[in-house]
């Protein structure tokens, strides 16, 4: 019998988007039983067994409304061509598109909701004056939708709490790890090495780069020798280049205006000695999760998180997790705790911060959905 096809598509990621690729792609691909083909920007991929990737163009820092139309339009072609049984996606802005093509043709559509929409907009001053456009439109599409959608995928608990649109069944399938290398053992640090420290991600003001600011002064006011990677996408133009700006031998900065290659992101981490997390409480990330937190626990690395905070307990449970203030943080007695916690360490993997439970949840899940249809 032949496979079902599955199109997970978007509008803004790249082709090889950590959770669409590493985490919905490749576990369904292990099934053997789908045909995955993924949809979104970056430059032409070449085809792996059971998937295949169609790309919109090379990224492009553009925000203007034809140009969305445009991708959207020409997701909307290569969904029509491939006529899948299912569709997942984590673009507001294509469900319209994807109502059109159920219209047309009898499939099965999940949506991936992975940020609260109408929280972001009312609450960050990124949309300024448009808010009070976009918050009733995104509300209208995501009443609208959930008259079609068939199951929804959450990235975070806190959704199932927040979201008043979830009328249907839904699964919240957070962005824990993909383990794809082994983890070597850590040497402990010596007392004459350099303290390597870390800073992943998406690099923005929510994400706290004004604090990484403040711990470089304060690991030069402490005369620590330290290195310091910066690595992660930055949308802010003023932050890219300030961070481009930077002149310290000492600060290593990969950062780029389109999404950088996530295995690069994971080779920093097992290099780093210690990590930073450096968000700051508010009403739109206050009760997420950050990515980065589940890769530092399973690649054990250790990391600084504001105290008190939810993350902060989040990551005290899974481990690795060393709550600080920020406004002042002693370094020597953080060299000292990872020296001794270093010689002591353990080589067990914690599964909590893994992507395996998950993954038999998405299988699942759309096994399920697709003997429905």
């Amino acid at each position: 019998m032949k496979n079902k096809i599955i199109v997970i598509a978007s509008v803004l990621k790249p082709l090889d988007d950590p959770r669409h690729y590493e985490r919905f792609a490749l576990s369904l691909a292990k099934t053997n039983k789908y045909e995955i083909n993924i949809i979104a920007n970056g430059e032409k991929k070449q085809s792996e067994p059971q998937i295949t990737f169609h790309s919109n163009g090379n990224f492009k820092n553009r925000k203007g409304i034809l140009h969305r139309i445009k991708l959207q339009f020409q997701s909307f072609r290569s969904i029509y061509k491939l006529r899948p049984q299912l569709i997942i996606t984590c673009s507001l802005d294509l469900l319209p598109w994807i109502f059109l093509y159920r219209l047309i043709r009898r499939c099965k559509v999940i949506y991936d909701v992975q940020e609260n929409y109408q929280l972001n907009v009312r609450q960050l001053a990124d949309y300024g004056w448009t808010a009070k456009v976009r918050i009733p439109f995104i509300r209208l599409i995501e009443y609208l939708s959930s008259q079609f959608i068939d199951h929804y995928f959450l990235a975070e608990k806190c959704y199932t709490e927040q979201l008043k649109f979830l009328t249907k069944n839904h699964t919240v399938l957070e962005n824990k790890t993909v383990l794809i290398q082994s983890i070597p053992r850590r040497k402990s640090i010596g007392k004459n090495r350099v303290l390597n420290i870390l800073f992943s991600g998406t690099i923005s003001h929510y994400s706290g780069i004004e604090i990484i600011y403040q711990i470089i002064l304060q690991l030069a006011q402490q005369n620590i020798d330290y290195s310091l990677t910066i690595i992660g996408q930055v949308h802010d133009i003023n932050i890219y280049k300030n961070l481009k700006n930077l002149d310290d031998e000492r600060i290593k900065i990969i950062v780029d205006r389109k999404p950088i290659d996530h295995q690069k992101i994971i080779s920093e981490i097992r290099q780093a000695d210690l990590g930073l997390i450096t968000y700051q409480p508010n009403v739109v990330n206050e009760q997420k999760v950050p990515t980065k937190l589940y890769e530092y626990t399973t690649y054990q690395l250790p990391y600084l998180i504001q105290e008190g905070s939810h993350w902060a307990h989040v990551g005290q449970r899974l481990g690795g997790a060393i709550p600080v203030s920020f406004d002042h943080i002693d370094f020597r007695k953080i060299l000292d705790q990872l020296r001794n916690s270093l010689s002591h360490q353990k080589t067990s993997i914690q599964k909590n911060s893994q992507w395996l439970q998950e993954e038999v949840q998405l299988t699942s899940t759309i096994d399920t959905l697709l003997k429905q249809s």
